[in-house]
């Protein structure tokens, strides 16, 4: 995959109106603005680093250079020197859309598999993106139309016959029906907290059935299709090396040669090794007896309907 050094987007970046003079003296500022967002947003910046580099170099996919151009021209920006801050709270989705996009355009463009996955599960579950997305188009769409909709029905119009207290009234009337729609939405999402309560106890009341744990059940572990995509790796992969490197750390095993041949031992052996422990996709079922969000939704609305029929 070809890449762009920072040096090279910073040059783009100051063409307009900064002499190439200039530039070398700026790249170090860059870098350090590029890796202040990352760290922010709780992102590694050794994803990015150039190889071989004992500096803070970095390097970028040629598909992303876009995306990091637009991070480092937002600099300054409000909603940035909050992301800066690691603040999201107060962050409306337009504010962080432009972003939340450039971001992922160069995470996609960077990992792959299950790296990928979790950088983009972190970065929804930090910034509340996706949530913050919902709430945007139902004020946008659902309740704006709703309201430009009665508005039209109840002003005054000669398709139909409604004197100035009849719109008063259906005024009244739709003011009600909100708040009896309030009401039940906050029924619902009562339920479904029970719900959800009812399937963490579960879960905690199955891993207690399972006994203590021993010496041999404190391995770490980690799925078998991770030990297969790590296994499938070429020895010149970045993000291989950075696997190893990482699982090296976490086992305490001497060096990575030693987590390879542990990695090999564990794919040929369900049992597990001395570090490793292996999990299949039926004991991650096991340990998650958690239904998707449809699914507990629809059976807590079910759950209301029926609990007002009696």
């Amino acid at each position: 995959m070809k890449k762009i050094s920072i040096y090279g987007i910073v040059e783009e970046v100051l063409e307009e109106g900064t002499s190439s003079v200039e530039i070398s003296k700026q790249t170090s500022a860059y870098s350090r603005k590029f890796k202040e967002i990352l760290n922010g947003l709780r992102i590694d910046p050794q994803y990015f680093k150039k190889q071989g580099s004992k500096k803070s170099e970095y390097e970028i996919p040629i598909e992303a250079k876009g995306a990091v151009k637009n991070l480092l021209l937002s600099y300054t920006s409000s909603p940035m020197k909050s992301v800066r801050k690691g603040k999201f709270e107060h962050l409306t989705f337009q504010d962080l859309k432009g972003i939340v996009e450039c971001i992922k355009i160069l995470l996609s463009y960077t990992l792959q598999g299950k790296t990928l996955l979790v950088e983009l599960n972190k970065l929804d579950t930090l910034t509340q993106f996706n949530v913050k997305k919902s709430f945007s188009q139902m004020k946008d769409e659902s309740i704006k139309e709703l309201i430009e909709e009665t508005e039209s029905m109840l002003c005054p119009n000669f398709n139909n016959m409604l004197n100035q207290e009849d719109r008063v009234f259906l005024t009244n009337h739709y003011m009600l029906e909100i708040k009896h729609l309030n009401k039940r939405l906050r029924e619902i999402i009562d339920i479904v907290h029970e719900l959800r309560e009812e399937e963490v106890l579960l879960t905690s009341d199955l891993k207690s059935k399972q006994g203590e744990i021993t010496a041999k059940e404190e391995r770490l572990e980690i799925h078998e299709q991770v030990v297969k995509e790590l296994l499938e790796k070429g020895e010149d992969d970045e993000l291989y090396l950075s696997n190893l490197k990482e699982l090296k750390e976490v086992t305490g095993i001497k060096n990575e040669e030693m987590v390879v041949k542990e990695l090999k031992e564990l794919a040929n052996n369900n049992e597990g090794t001395s570090h490793f422990k292996i999990v299949t996709n039926e004991d991650a079922d096991l340990g998650q007896k958690f239904r998707t969000s449809e699914e507990v939704i629809n059976e807590a609305v079910r759950l209301y309907y029926e609990n007002r029929e009696i």
